[in-house]
């Protein structure tokens, strides 16, 4: 996965979060100062053209004149890129603004705000939603998508302009006693015409668990559904990443996906409850076959709306081992199943048999 793939999802995909003003002043006091690289021939253009049309007795003369003094320096010792600061770009769109003139389509905006820290009075910023990726340093790609990982996860909740995002966190203990509840409460339901609930073991659709034991470490905090959004949306960037596939999904989009809590394959109650994922890989922690994961209805496809729906663990693992065929033929099996009333170990095997075929 090259890196700039990713920078690319997220500049493209977080440009209302990139416009903030709260962002650009976090990011430049995480890591400082970042200059970004534009071609020496297009600066020098543009530098030559505002040095024609600027009166001698301009104050921007002087600098106009320092600045492509310093640019025939560059090309003279034959540096790669111009490196522009935040302060330059700025004054560029304002000599343009009182020349009359658009400003190139690739100087991207700046402001100021009160310098929190050194010997200068303000600090300028850019405003990164007008950046192009392709201007991002090389040596700060990984720490920019680190910091905006952490900014997403952080703001997500009162970033989005969907209020349902804005959910009170639950604690991660209450959280798996609403998972038992749902779980037992979709028992009862389904065991209602026989008169009889075995609370020691909860039907969840297709196959029989215990009701789960979530233990939680000390260190594991409580996910609000904005947190759980932005490192769902965060894992699905990524991925899309790895797999060099389009990824145009909103996250707001997502938030509405990940709200629905039925299996799009087989409508089955989806659970879902703050874990450690280290002990899912080692094994040491098995989730419930329904809980909730996220699919691509087409693995052709990329992850867009429309072709992202949530589902069950175990039937996205099937999906991913079987063909299109199999797959469909095992989702008719299994409602004839469970409309027949067929015990629930049956459906296990079943789906058993079809992870395994």
């Amino acid at each position: 996965m090259h890196p700039s793939y990713s920078l690319n999802i997220a500049f493209n995909n977080n440009r209302d979060i990139l416009a903030k003003k709260d962002f650009g002043k976090k990011l430049y006091q995480k890591v400082g100062e970042i200059k970004l690289y534009y071609s020496l021939n297009d600066v020098h253009d543009l530098f030559s053209l505002m040095n024609k049309k600027t009166p001698d007795i301009s104050a921007n003369k002087e600098f106009l004149q320092k600045g492509l003094a310093y640019i025939d320096d560059l090309m003279a010792k034959h540096a790669d890129a111009y490196h522009l600061s935040s302060n330059i770009a700025c004054r560029l769109h304002k000599i343009c603004d009182n020349l009359g003139m658009p400003a190139p389509h690739w100087v991207p905006h700046a402001y100021s705000t009160e310098a929190t820290r050194g010997r200068h009075r303000f600090t300028y910023l850019y405003d990164w939603s007008s950046v192009d990726a392709s201007a991002f340093p090389p040596q700060f790609i990984e720490s920019f998508l680190n910091f905006i990982e952490s900014y997403l996860a952080d703001n997500v909740g009162t970033l989005a302009d969907n209020p349902a995002l804005n959910e009170i966190i639950i604690s991660p203990s209450r959280q798996a006693e609403i998972c038992r509840e749902n779980m037992l409460s979709l028992s009862k339901a389904k065991e209602k015409d026989k008169g009889e609930v075995n609370d020691a073991a909860v039907v969840v659709a297709s196959t029989t668990i215990s009701c789960p034991t979530v233990e939680l470490s000390h260190h594991e905090e409580a996910v609000s559904h904005g947190e759980f959004v932005s490192r769902k949306y965060l894992s699905l960037m990524k991925s899309a990443a790895a797999r060099n596939l389009p990824f145009t999904l909103g996250i707001e989009e997502l938030s509405a996906i990940l709200r629905n809590k039925r299996c799009h394959f087989t409508q089955e109650r989806l659970v879902c409850f703050p874990h450690d994922v280290s002990k899912v890989k080692t094994g040491e922690l098995l989730l419930p076959d329904n809980y909730l994961s996220i699919d691509r209805l087409d693995n052709t496809q990329g992850y867009t709306l429309g072709n992202m729906v949530v589902c069950g663990r175990a039937i996205n693992t099937i999906k991913d081992q079987v063909s299109e065929q199999d797959f469909n033929n095992l989702l008719l099996a299994k409602k004839a199943m469970t409309q027949s009333g067929v015990d629930p170990k049956q459906l296990a095997m079943l789906l058993n048999m079809g992870s395994n075929s």
